[in-house]
């Protein structure tokens, strides 16, 4: 005969009922949750680009946006073959030496210096200010910065190295672009004037109700000593926490400091190349641009979202830029293509669309360039 222990029957079954209770309370918690999250609101201000009246929804600017082939190429599978597809070309085969760069102090007229630092992270110094866009310096592309992308080489300037940065350019919310921890460094140390499209002013706010942040729809500008800076439009979107899919808008920037005009792309896609097309009517030229040439394999999946090189040199053109410094390639894995495969693809797409060698570059981490 089983002799049963009625005090731990007993023990087993306080458990039971205290985890039990546990889990009924968390549901109708974490569904208030849910749902706080789904009704969050970034911005009221979405000007002629917010056509529901709750996120940035461009379907007038996007012309593929509503196709059957982009949805079809957006769907769960493709999505899932993207992000777990086999790679047999890894990163970690490769190897990249960078050379650190200690930046000097920014010319005081209107001539330009510029360091590529990683990613689309650039210092640019001119009119005797310090500019840094999409600063990412954390070990990882992803939320919390645990998970995600691991980064390929060290930063072209060490973070303590940075002169002291009194703009910052950030044109959206993915993690690659938008880095919390990096940010929190440069507010906390330098309290720079940040200037980003709407609506992703309510995500820095978290990091520091106290930021100088200036919020700008497409084709609204802000001048900062001696500087003119417009956010210019982009084909991409956003998206960083649950239930927030563009509910910030996504940009590219113009810096004018008078004499010279800089290009920074941000992330975009080529698509039609109208809006590149609007951007040279409205600006004319550029000293300088920078443009992304990386994340673009597979092309059928990442053509909504980034440029190719071949892309990329074709916007060089239509923007009638006068030195181009590629951007968007070599940290961190996006992307299914080889490692040097991007700067590759640039040189051979410079021969066929009849662009010098020396007027679009791929700079190794840490090199700079200088316009007069």
């Amino acid at each position: 005969m089983i002799n049963i222990n009625n005090k731990w029957l007993c023990s087993v079954f306080k458990v039971f009922l205290v985890v039990f209770s546990i889990i009924l309370l968390s549901v109708p918690m974490f569904a208030f949750y849910l749902n706080s999250l789904k009704n969050e609101v970034y911005t009221s201000n979405f000007g002629k680009y917010g056509t529901d009246g709750k996120t940035f929804n461009l379907i007038n600017e996007r012309p593929d946006y509503n196709s059957k082939e982009n949805k079809k190429r957006f769907s769960f599978m493709a999505t899932m073959k993207y992000l777990f597809g086999k790679n047999p070309d890894a990163w970690q085969h490769e190897e990249i030496i960078v050379n650190q760069a200690i930046p000097g102090t920014p010319p005081v007229d209107s001539s330009i210096k510029a360091y590529f630092i990683n990613h689309s992270t650039v210092l640019i110094q001119t009119l005797g200010l310090n500019i840094i866009t999409d600063p990412i310096y954390s070990k990882k592309a992803g939320p919390l910065n645990m998970v995600g992308a691991k980064r390929h080489h060290i930063p072209g300037i060490k973070f303590e190295d940075l002169p002291k940065i009194d703009i910052i350019l950030l044109s959206h919310s993915h993690y690659d672009h938008m880095d919390y921890k990096t940010l929190k460094k440069l507010i906390a140390r330098d309290n720079p004037k940040i200037i980003t499209p709407q609506g992703n002013d309510y995500l820095l706010k978290k990091i520091n109700k106290n930021v100088d942040v200036t919020p700008l729809l497409w084709e609204e500008s802000t001048k900062y000593k001696g500087l003119t800076i417009s956010v210019e439009k982009a084909y991409h979107w956003s998206f960083r926490r649950l239930y927030d899919l563009n509910k910030a808008l996504w940009g590219s920037f113009v810096i004018d400091n008078g004499t010279n005009k800089i290009f920074f792309a941000g992330d975009t896609a080529f698509a039609d190349g109208k809006i590149f097309e609007e951007l040279q009517s409205k600006h004319k030229s550029f000293a300088l641009s920078f443009i992304p040439i990386g994340a673009y394999e597979p092309n059928e999946y990442l053509k909504y979202s980034h440029a190719n090189p071949h892309e990329a040199v074709q916007i060089h053109k239509i923007i009638k830029s006068n030195k181009t410094v590629a951007i968007h390639f070599g940290t961190f894995q996006l992307s299914k293509e080889k490692y040097r495969q991007p700067q590759e693809d640039l040189e051979k797409s410079k021969q066929i669309l009849h662009v010098n060698t020396e007027d679009f570059i791929a700079l190794q981490p840490g090199a700079s360039i200088n316009i007069k």
